[in-house]
């Protein structure tokens, strides 16, 4: 029998261009900035959030799960939050349709949005031994999450503000390698691309991605990674808890770069940054 995962994405909102609703945006890499299309070839820059919804989708059934009974499998009282914040929503709203009605709401306040493939079982975001971090373990079957990515790209083709897809959030723990993150990375990356070529195709590293390093031997390997394309974006984890005296004291802006890594200390919610390069 097929084994069938649901997956999570969770849903990374930042700062729109505009404070009216948000027309098609189309966005590409410009050397290590990330610039708008339509705007003249203007910079873009990204104010990311922690998670603010969530979406599965490997398996039919559960994508199509009353809202309700879906999110508050795994987070308990999520689902009671979610009916006392949107009152007048039937309770049989899907989840995928609860999730379309966050990413418009966003579009029509103004803001653009990035999809990201946090974790495979829903929960915290994560720790080395919880069965998420890399692709094999426990609740991450890689063709589940291939299939995955690329139905929700196909599925937010069309909206306006949606303008890219994080292919996996910090991939970590004791099976992480470069042989298999290549493999199944650029697998993830053609997945997202076939379905729709106009996103934003974000790769994140190891070691809850704050290592890249392995780039510098081996180029990434897909059918749009030339500069013209301008679709392919490196991402790079600096939390506060690793380096927080540098996470304080400097400016991002002026192409500092992420020093150290570290596991989340339990029960902590640091400060965090992100850098797409």
């Amino acid at each position: 029998m097929r084994r069938r995962v649901a997956l999570c994405l969770v849903l990374f909102a930042f700062a729109g261009l505009h404070a009216a609703a948000v027309e098609a945006v189309t966005l590409s890499t410009s050397s290590r900035w990330i610039v708008d299309d339509e705007a003249g070839g203007r910079r873009v820059k990204l104010a990311l959030t922690y998670p603010i919804a969530l979406a599965t989708n490997a398996s039919p059934v559960v994508a199509h799960r009353a809202a309700r009974r879906s999110v508050a499998h795994g987070l308990a009282g999520a689902g009671a939050g979610v009916e006392a914040n949107n009152p007048g929503r039937p309770s049989t709203v899907t989840l995928i349709e609860s999730f379309r009605a966050v990413v418009d709401s966003l579009g029509e306040s103004g803001v653009m949005v990035i999809l990201d493939n946090h974790v495979s079982r829903p929960g915290w975001s994560c720790a080395d031994d919880d069965g998420n971090g890399f692709f094999g373990d426990r609740h991450f079957v890689p063709d589940a999450w291939v299939r995955g990515l690329g139905a929700m790209a196909a599925l937010f083709a069309g909206v306006p503000n949606v303008v890219g897809m994080s292919l996996r959030n910090e991939l970590r723990g004791p099976r992480q390698n470069a042989d298999d993150w290549y493999r199944y990375m650029q697998m993830g990356a053609e997945a997202v691309h076939a379905a729709n070529p106009a996103a934003l195709v974000i790769m994140g590293g190891l070691g809850y991605d704050t290592d890249l390093s392995f780039l510098a031997a081996r180029p990434v390997d897909v059918s749009f990674a030339a500069a013209e394309r301008g679709k392919l974006v490196f991402e790079r984890h600096w939390n506060s808890f690793a380096d927080a005296r540098a996470w304080e004291s400097e400016d991002a802006n002026r192409g500092v770069r992420p020093r150290g890594a570290g596991r989340r200390a339990a029960g902590r919610v640091p400060a965090r940054r992100r850098f797409l390069i």
